[in-house]
Protein backbone atom coordinates (compact mmCIF):
# COMPACT_ATOMS: atom_id res chain seq x y z
CA UNK A 1 0.00 0.00 0.00
CA UNK A 2 0.91 3.60 -0.34
CA UNK A 3 0.10 6.53 0.51
CA UNK A 4 -0.51 9.77 -1.95
CA UNK A 5 0.72 13.12 -0.09
CA UNK A 6 -2.01 15.90 1.27
CA UNK A 7 -2.35 19.08 -0.42
CA UNK A 8 -2.57 21.80 1.79
CA UNK A 9 -3.43 25.27 1.50
CA UNK A 10 -2.42 28.41 3.98
CA UNK A 11 -3.32 31.48 4.79
CA UNK A 12 -0.91 33.34 6.74
CA UNK A 13 0.92 29.91 7.96
CA UNK A 14 -2.56 28.30 9.01
CA UNK A 15 -3.93 25.76 7.09
CA UNK A 16 -7.14 26.75 5.38
CA UNK A 17 -8.00 23.99 3.08
CA UNK A 18 -6.55 20.43 3.15
CA UNK A 19 -7.39 17.76 0.77
CA UNK A 20 -6.30 14.86 2.60
CA UNK A 21 -5.87 10.80 0.33
CA UNK A 22 -6.61 7.53 2.07
CA UNK A 23 -4.19 4.45 2.52
CA UNK A 24 -5.05 2.30 -0.65
CA UNK A 25 -3.05 -0.24 -2.95
CA UNK A 26 -0.87 0.61 -5.13
CA UNK A 27 -2.37 0.99 -8.78
CA UNK A 28 -5.68 2.14 -6.95
CA UNK A 29 -7.61 5.17 -7.49
CA UNK A 30 -7.71 7.62 -4.65
CA UNK A 31 -10.60 8.64 -2.52
CA UNK A 32 -9.66 12.23 -1.13
CA UNK A 33 -11.45 14.00 1.95
CA UNK A 34 -11.28 17.92 2.05
CA UNK A 35 -11.15 19.34 5.08
CA UNK A 36 -11.54 23.51 5.36
CA UNK A 37 -10.72 25.46 8.83
CA UNK A 38 -7.45 24.94 10.95
CA UNK A 39 -9.23 23.32 13.68
CA UNK A 40 -11.43 20.57 11.77
CA UNK A 41 -10.13 17.16 11.55
CA UNK A 42 -10.53 14.30 9.47
CA UNK A 43 -9.63 10.63 10.06
CA UNK A 44 -6.81 8.42 7.76
CA UNK A 45 -9.57 5.90 8.16
CA UNK A 46 -12.47 8.20 6.61
CA UNK A 47 -13.40 8.11 2.94
CA UNK A 48 -14.81 10.50 0.25
CA UNK A 49 -15.78 13.06 3.22
CA UNK A 50 -15.66 16.88 4.11
CA UNK A 51 -15.30 19.24 6.64
CA UNK A 52 -16.79 22.53 4.93
CA UNK A 53 -15.97 24.89 7.84
CA UNK A 54 -17.02 25.79 11.10
CA UNK A 55 -14.59 25.48 14.31
CA UNK A 56 -13.14 21.50 15.56
CA UNK A 57 -15.41 19.90 13.63
CA UNK A 58 -14.34 16.23 12.93
CA UNK A 59 -15.33 13.07 10.59
CA UNK A 60 -14.17 9.71 12.60
CA UNK A 61 -13.88 5.89 12.63
CA UNK A 62 -14.13 5.15 9.02
CA UNK A 63 -16.93 7.21 8.02
CA UNK A 64 -17.76 7.37 4.21
CA UNK A 65 -19.44 9.91 2.28
CA UNK A 66 -20.31 12.19 4.99
CA UNK A 67 -20.32 15.84 4.99
CA UNK A 68 -20.18 18.51 8.30
CA UNK A 69 -21.20 21.94 6.80
CA UNK A 70 -19.72 24.19 9.46
CA UNK A 71 -21.06 24.54 13.28
CA UNK A 72 -18.81 24.19 16.03
CA UNK A 73 -18.00 20.65 18.03
CA UNK A 74 -20.13 18.27 15.54
CA UNK A 75 -18.98 14.84 14.72
CA UNK A 76 -19.68 12.31 12.46
CA UNK A 77 -18.40 8.86 13.67
CA UNK A 78 -18.30 5.21 11.58
CA UNK A 79 -21.47 6.24 9.29
CA UNK A 80 -21.80 6.84 5.36
CA UNK A 81 -23.48 9.35 3.71
CA UNK A 82 -24.59 11.18 6.82
CA UNK A 83 -24.50 14.54 7.10
CA UNK A 84 -24.75 17.76 9.68
CA UNK A 85 -25.26 21.10 8.67
CA UNK A 86 -24.42 23.21 11.81
CA UNK A 87 -24.91 24.09 15.22
CA UNK A 88 -22.84 22.60 18.10
CA UNK A 89 -22.31 18.96 19.44
CA UNK A 90 -24.17 17.16 16.97
CA UNK A 91 -22.92 13.74 16.92
CA UNK A 92 -23.76 10.83 14.22
CA UNK A 93 -22.29 7.61 15.02
CA UNK A 94 -22.60 4.20 15.17
CA UNK A 95 -22.77 3.03 11.22
CA UNK A 96 -25.77 3.85 10.16
CA UNK A 97 -26.29 5.66 6.57
CA UNK A 98 -28.08 8.36 4.84
CA UNK A 99 -28.91 10.33 8.40
CA UNK A 100 -29.18 13.92 8.83
CA UNK A 101 -29.42 16.11 11.75
CA UNK A 102 -30.03 20.26 10.49
CA UNK A 103 -28.48 21.93 13.18
CA UNK A 104 -29.11 22.81 16.39
CA UNK A 105 -27.57 22.17 20.09
CA UNK A 106 -26.56 18.93 21.55
CA UNK A 107 -28.30 16.75 19.47
CA UNK A 108 -27.62 13.03 18.85
CA UNK A 109 -28.13 9.72 16.43
CA UNK A 110 -26.99 6.35 17.30
CA UNK A 111 -27.55 3.05 15.23
CA UNK A 112 -29.94 5.36 12.79
CA UNK A 113 -30.83 4.72 9.42
CA UNK A 114 -32.60 7.17 6.71
CA UNK A 115 -33.21 9.20 10.05
CA UNK A 116 -33.83 13.37 10.80
CA UNK A 117 -33.33 15.97 13.15
CA UNK A 118 -34.34 19.30 12.55
CA UNK A 119 -32.77 20.91 14.69
CA UNK A 120 -33.55 22.11 18.25
CA UNK A 121 -31.68 21.38 21.08
CA UNK A 122 -30.95 17.79 22.77
CA UNK A 123 -32.51 15.69 20.47
CA UNK A 124 -32.34 11.94 19.72
CA UNK A 125 -33.64 9.94 16.28
CA UNK A 126 -32.00 6.27 17.59
CA UNK A 127 -34.12 4.22 14.81
CA UNK A 128 -35.06 3.87 11.51
CA UNK A 129 -36.90 6.49 9.28
CA UNK A 130 -37.42 8.09 12.28
CA UNK A 131 -37.59 12.39 12.96
CA UNK A 132 -37.04 14.52 16.42
CA UNK A 133 -37.22 17.95 16.75
CA UNK A 134 -37.67 20.58 18.97
CA UNK A 135 -36.85 19.84 22.08
CA UNK A 136 -35.50 16.63 24.05
CA UNK A 137 -37.76 14.64 21.30
CA UNK A 138 -36.75 10.62 21.62
CA UNK A 139 -37.51 8.95 18.69
CA UNK A 140 -36.17 5.81 19.63
CA UNK A 141 -38.50 3.59 17.16
CA UNK A 142 -38.61 3.06 13.39
CA UNK A 143 -40.95 5.08 11.73
CA UNK A 144 -42.14 7.62 14.50
CA UNK A 145 -42.53 11.19 14.66
CA UNK A 146 -41.60 12.98 17.33
CA UNK A 147 -41.89 17.07 18.34
CA UNK A 148 -41.81 18.32 21.48
CA UNK A 149 -42.30 22.20 22.20
CA UNK A 150 -39.76 24.59 24.49
CA UNK A 151 -42.25 23.93 27.70
CA UNK A 152 -40.13 21.50 29.54
CA UNK A 153 -36.17 20.29 30.02
CA UNK A 154 -38.21 16.39 30.26
CA UNK A 155 -37.45 14.02 27.91
CA UNK A 156 -40.88 13.26 25.37
CA UNK A 157 -40.11 9.64 23.90
CA UNK A 158 -42.02 7.61 21.37
CA UNK A 159 -43.02 4.24 23.06
CA UNK A 160 -44.54 2.64 19.54
CA UNK A 161 -42.87 2.11 16.56
CA UNK A 162 -44.59 4.18 13.05
CA UNK A 163 -46.56 6.64 15.72
CA UNK A 164 -46.56 10.65 15.19
CA UNK A 165 -46.08 12.04 18.69
CA UNK A 166 -46.29 15.48 19.49
CA UNK A 167 -45.89 17.33 22.87
CA UNK A 168 -47.46 21.40 22.28
CA UNK A 169 -48.26 22.92 25.38
CA UNK A 170 -50.71 25.87 24.05
CA UNK A 171 -52.07 22.91 21.15
CA UNK A 172 -52.05 21.98 18.07
CA UNK A 173 -53.69 23.97 14.90
CA UNK A 174 -54.23 22.46 11.63
CA UNK A 175 -55.47 25.36 9.51
CA UNK A 176 -54.70 27.86 12.32
CA UNK A 177 -52.25 29.36 13.47
CA UNK A 178 -54.19 29.67 17.19
CA UNK A 179 -55.57 26.90 18.63
CA UNK A 180 -57.76 27.50 21.56
CA UNK A 181 -57.49 23.98 22.39
CA UNK A 182 -54.82 20.85 22.47
CA UNK A 183 -56.08 20.01 19.14
CA UNK A 184 -58.16 22.79 17.18
CA UNK A 185 -59.09 21.89 13.29
CA UNK A 186 -60.04 24.83 11.23
CA UNK A 187 -61.85 22.40 8.45
CA UNK A 188 -63.17 19.48 8.17
CA UNK A 189 -62.24 16.30 10.29
CA UNK A 190 -63.40 12.23 9.46
CA UNK A 191 -62.53 10.53 13.06
CA UNK A 192 -63.14 6.33 13.13
CA UNK A 193 -63.58 6.02 9.73
CA UNK A 194 -62.71 1.99 9.01
CA UNK A 195 -62.94 0.46 5.92
CA UNK A 196 -65.54 2.35 3.97
CA UNK A 197 -65.25 5.78 3.55
CA UNK A 198 -66.73 7.80 6.69
CA UNK A 199 -68.26 11.71 6.70
CA UNK A 200 -66.17 14.62 7.21
CA UNK A 201 -67.55 16.56 10.20
CA UNK A 202 -66.91 20.40 10.42
CA UNK A 203 -67.84 23.74 12.61
CA UNK A 204 -68.48 21.65 15.86
CA UNK A 205 -70.21 23.32 19.01
CA UNK A 206 -71.62 22.56 21.91
CA UNK A 207 -73.35 24.34 24.99
CA UNK A 208 -75.64 23.84 27.66
CA UNK A 209 -79.34 24.77 27.70
CA UNK A 210 -81.56 25.33 30.68
CA UNK A 211 -84.76 24.10 30.43
CA UNK A 212 -85.16 24.70 34.11
CA UNK A 213 -88.78 23.03 35.40
CA UNK A 214 -92.07 22.18 33.26
CA UNK A 215 -95.74 21.77 33.55
CA UNK A 216 -96.39 19.48 31.67
CA UNK A 217 -94.78 15.61 31.15
CA UNK A 218 -94.03 17.05 27.45
CA UNK A 219 -92.29 20.33 26.44
CA UNK A 220 -90.43 21.98 23.47
CA UNK A 221 -87.64 23.73 24.00
CA UNK A 222 -85.43 25.74 21.34
CA UNK A 223 -81.56 25.62 21.26
CA UNK A 224 -79.74 28.40 19.64
CA UNK A 225 -76.18 27.60 18.13
CA UNK A 226 -73.47 30.37 18.52
CA UNK A 227 -73.09 30.43 14.51
CA UNK A 228 -75.00 29.93 11.98
CA UNK A 229 -74.32 26.76 9.48
CA UNK A 230 -74.22 26.95 6.00
CA UNK A 231 -76.71 23.54 5.97
CA UNK A 232 -78.63 22.64 8.82
CA UNK A 233 -76.43 21.15 11.23
CA UNK A 234 -76.45 17.12 13.03
CA UNK A 235 -77.48 17.91 16.69
CA UNK A 236 -77.00 15.65 19.90
CA UNK A 237 -79.07 16.34 22.81
CA UNK A 238 -78.95 14.45 26.09
CA UNK A 239 -81.39 15.85 29.28
CA UNK A 240 -79.57 15.94 32.78
CA UNK A 241 -80.54 16.77 35.73
CA UNK A 242 -78.35 16.79 38.81
CA UNK A 243 -81.13 17.28 41.50
CA UNK A 244 -80.07 15.36 44.80
CA UNK A 245 -83.68 14.92 45.76
CA UNK A 246 -85.13 13.96 42.14
CA UNK A 247 -83.09 10.32 41.77
CA UNK A 248 -85.86 8.91 39.91
CA UNK A 249 -86.64 11.50 37.31
CA UNK A 250 -86.17 9.97 33.72
CA UNK A 251 -86.41 12.09 30.52
CA UNK A 252 -86.24 11.54 26.62
CA UNK A 253 -85.08 14.23 24.49
CA UNK A 254 -86.26 14.50 20.65
CA UNK A 255 -85.03 16.38 18.04
CA UNK A 256 -87.90 17.63 16.25
CA UNK A 257 -86.74 20.67 14.17
CA UNK A 258 -83.23 21.48 12.69
CA UNK A 259 -82.31 25.19 10.81
CA UNK A 260 -79.34 26.96 10.16
CA UNK A 261 -79.17 28.74 13.76
CA UNK A 262 -81.65 26.80 15.94
CA UNK A 263 -82.87 23.00 16.51
CA UNK A 264 -86.37 22.54 18.34
CA UNK A 265 -86.37 19.44 20.74
CA UNK A 266 -89.28 17.93 22.80
CA UNK A 267 -88.89 16.94 25.80
CA UNK A 268 -90.57 14.00 27.66
CA UNK A 269 -91.08 13.09 31.17
CA UNK A 270 -91.10 8.83 31.27
CA UNK A 271 -91.31 8.02 35.41
CA UNK A 272 -94.81 10.23 35.31
CA UNK A 273 -97.30 11.40 33.89
CA UNK A 274 -96.83 14.72 34.97
CA UNK A 275 -94.34 17.93 34.78
CA UNK A 276 -91.19 18.57 36.89
CA UNK A 277 -89.37 20.53 39.22
CA UNK A 278 -86.21 20.37 39.11
CA UNK A 279 -83.86 22.29 37.32
CA UNK A 280 -83.56 20.29 33.83
CA UNK A 281 -80.31 21.01 31.57
CA UNK A 282 -80.07 20.12 28.09
CA UNK A 283 -76.34 19.49 27.05
CA UNK A 284 -75.96 19.53 23.14
CA UNK A 285 -73.53 19.19 20.24
CA UNK A 286 -74.26 20.13 16.79
CA UNK A 287 -71.87 20.01 13.56
CA UNK A 288 -72.03 19.56 9.41
CA UNK A 289 -71.45 16.78 7.65
CA UNK A 290 -70.79 16.23 4.02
Amino acid sequence: AERAQALELRTDNTAAIRLEPHVVPIGTAVPTNMTVGSTNRIDSTVTDSTVAGGVQNSVKTSATMSVISGGNLNEIHDDATSAIGGGTGNLIYGGGVDNAIAGGNNNRMQNANYSFIAGGLNNRADAQAAFAGGSYALAGHNGTFVWSDASSATNWRSTLANSFIVRASNGVGINTNHPNADLEVNGRAIVGSTGAPGKAFTGMQMGTADAGTGASASQYFTITFASAYASPPMVLVTPELLAASRTTDAFAVTVRERSLSYCVVLVQRLDFPGGWGGDLKLNWIAFATS
